[in-house]
């Protein structure tokens, strides 16, 4: 998700990119926790923030404020393919 974000800031510089609105509000909140990064430093900060998001929920309840509930897939019943 962080690489998602990063990627999403460097193609808003030379597209016109228009984002869902789940997809928004995790851009925003990652954001809120992990700055743009502009030059080369040491990532677990960045990272050990991102597993704080996903771990506590707020990055799902933020989702979820936008869109509403989300159905999550039991990754059991996922089908395997081979």
């Amino acid at each position: 998700m962080l690489c998602a974000a990063q990627a999403y800031d460097l193609l808003a510089e030379t597209h016109r990119l228009s984002a869902g609105e789940g997809t928004r509000e995790a851009y925003r909140t990652i954001r809120g926790k992990v700055p743009f990064l502009d030059e080369d430093r040491v990532l677990a900060t960045d990272i050990g923030a991102m597993v704080s998001l996903i771990r506590s929920g707020a990055l799902l309840q933020a989702i979820e404020g936008a869109v509403g509930p989300l159905e999550l897939m039991n990754y059991e019943s996922v089908s395997r393919v081979g």
